[in-house]
Parts: structure tokens; sequence; C-alpha cells
């Protein structure tokens, strides 16, 4: 597991056990999750897996930056916002294919198993189609890019641990 840093264009890892060691774990998430919240919102469109039935309905947030499956970590308020209040007695399905879509259905009835079909295949398609724009030359440096530095004058910028 690792923490996402977005630095101008540049995307950066810090490895958790390199975070843990220098910040709250507590800290972390709530501050993780305000940055989020900052972020312009994704976003929505409304597609149902089968036509007419209202309890197949499946919304698709897209994202911009590259944080959007991240979402997923204020879940219950992200539902709550994006179904327009809709409650979700009988839980969520959540299919999240890429960095920047977030499929959600909240359970209502038997739609769900066209559902679980169609996000299914949406999220083949659009996993395939993001891995396929990106050059094979960024995904090899990628895999060999350096972790972000972690230093002592790190932590005193961005919150100390207690």
């Amino acid at each position: 597991m690792a923490v996402a840093i977005q630095t101008g264009n540049e995307l950066g890892f810090l490895p958790a056990d390199t975070l843990n060691k220098m910040f709250r774990a507590e800290w972390v998430r709530l501050t993780a999750i305000a940055n989020l919240q900052a972020l312009p919102p994704p976003r929505i469109d409304r597609i149902q897996a089968a036509e007419g039935r209202t309890d197949s309905d499946i919304l698709l947030l897209r994202s911009k930056d590259p944080f959007g499956a991240s979402r997923i970590s204020y879940l219950g308020a992200l539902v709550k916002w994006a179904s327009g209040g809709e409650r979700a007695p009988l839980g969520v399905l959540v299919s999240i294919p890429t960095w920047h879509l977030m499929m959600l259905h909240v359970l209502s009835g038997p739609g769900v198993a066209k559902v679980l079909e169609r996000m299914a295949v949406t999220g083949q398609i659009e996993f395939a189609e993001a891995t396929a724009a990106i050059p094979g030359s960024v995904r090899t440096s990628f895999r060999r890019s350096r972790r972000p530095e972690t230093d002592r004058r790190a932590a005193r910028r961005h919150g100390p641990r207690d």
C-alpha cells in the first residue's frame, strides 16, 4: 500500500511504512479526505442496465484528477451526494476500473442482476481504453521510478507525527 502524492504534473508514491513513521495514521486519513473533498467534484453520468428499471441505475463518477478512485475513502457521503440523497439500506456495489472512474449502484431491487453484468463489461472496456492510452515507455519508466524523498524536513513541512 502507498499514498499517492501529486506535485504539479508529477505523481509519486510514498510507501505506507514510511508514512507511518512520519505521521499519525488518523491525521493522514483525515487530511487525505479533506484534500479529496476540496478537489472539483467528479462528473456524474447515470445509465440503466435494464431500460426503464430504476433499480438498475448505475452512477458513473468521472474525475479529471488522478484521485477519482481515492474518493472511496468517504463512500457514504459520496453515495449520498451522487445519488441526490438516496438511501442505501441494502448496500452499494462499487467498481473502480481506472483511477478516473468509479461506478456505483445503490441496491434497491432485482435490477441488480443486470447491473452486475453491465458494471463488469463497462469496467473491462474502460480499463482497456485507459491502459491502451498510456505509451509503453511511460508504463516502463513508471514501474522503475524512484519513490519520493521522505526525510525529516518533509515531515516538518507536512505535519509531524506526535
